[in-house]
């Protein structure tokens, strides 16, 4: 698989985590969770793709500039997901 296609796949299953942990754990988060669950969703979708994914995951958690390059997306999922329980 080329990397665009896993940071596709990777970007879709951490949305996926998100949709289930406001399911399940906090349909109202405040700012900061939003954050850290769109870090541990990002980080835990990437390690469900290992081995493909290796190069991801280490850029998750080595590059800030990366991770909050790609949590914009799935933070604006979480906030967009949260109004609409309102």
């Amino acid at each position: 698989m080329n990397q665009k296609t896993i940071v596709r796949l990777v970007i879709q299953d951490a949305i996926e985590n998100v949709h289930a942990f406001m399911l399940f754990r906090n349909a109202y988060p405040n700012p900061a969770l939003v954050v850290s669950s769109a870090k541990a969703a990002l980080v835990n979708a990437a390690i469900a793709r290992l081995p493909g994914a290796a190069h991801v995951h280490q850029c998750l958690v080595s590059d800030e500039e990366y991770f909050l390059n790609m949590s914009v997306i799935v933070s604006y999922t979480y906030l967009a997901m949260s109004s609409l329980t309102c």
